[in-house]
Order: structure tokens, then C-alpha cells, then sequence
């Protein structure tokens, strides 16, 4: 009897994403933008006094190759779905020439960053 998958968050998901570009890419310049998560209505106003909008990628990572500016990728589960305002995010930085992409596995995540990274 075998045991049923286990469900993979997107905060797991995300932890195995910069491990891997920690090892594989640690000369690229890429991070991750905190934007979920629970606040109070006080911390979600500073929030967005400072500049933090709703739908940024997950992790961004600012290098160019031979046809876009840099790559930002949504990470979601399996089931996962982008919000309107990561739609329309997403619609802005294509616009000036950034690549997006949603992965849902560490497999998609490394295959979109070895792609866009040897692109040159």
C-alpha cells in the first residue's frame, strides 16, 4: 500500500525554487517580494503607503538575456490559480519586455530559469 501524494505548499515550493538558484545560480542577483500573508488593517495601510501592490511575482530575478530585460515567476500549487491582480501584473511587465511565468513543481521552476538563463 502505497501513501496517498502529499500536497505541496507554495511557501515548500517556494524554499525548494531558492535553494536550487542559491546552488545553481548564486551569481544572479534574485529574490522574493513578500506580499501574502495575513496583516492588520494598520500594518496593510504602511503597507501600501511604502509602495507594496497587490499581484507581484513571487520571485524576481533581474538579469537580462539576448530578448527580455529580467524573469519573474508566480509560484503556485498544483490547484493553484493567478488573481486578477497577478493577471494584471503579469499584462504590465510583459508589456516592457520582462518574461513571466507560473511554475507549479520545482521541475517547471528549473527548467523556466535553465531556459531563460541560456538564452543569451
Amino acid at each position: 500500500m502505497t501513501n496517498p501524494p502529499i500536497k505541496q505548499s507554495e511557501s515548500h515550493l517556494q524554499q525548494q525554487c531558492i535553494k536550487w538558484m542559491q546552488y545553481q545560480h548564486s551569481n544572479i542577483v534574485f529574490f522574493h517580494v513578500p506580499n501574502g500573508g495575513k496583516r492588520n488593517v494598520r500594518e496593510a495601510v504602511r503597507f501600501k503607503r511604502e509602495g507594496v501592490i497587490s499581484g507581484v511575482a513571487d520571485i524576481i530575478i533581474l538579469r537580462p538575456n539576448k530578448t527580455k530585460h529580467g524573469l519573474l515567476i508566480e509560484l503556485k500549487t498544483k490547484i493553484g490559480k493567478q488573481s486578477m491582480e497577478q493577471k494584471e501584473f503579469q499584462k504590465k511587465v510583459e508589456q516592457f519586455n520582462y518574461k513571466y511565468s507560473i511554475c507549479k513543481s520545482l521541475d517547471e521552476f528549473m527548467k523556466v530559469v535553465s531556459d531563460y538563463v541560456f538564452d543569451l
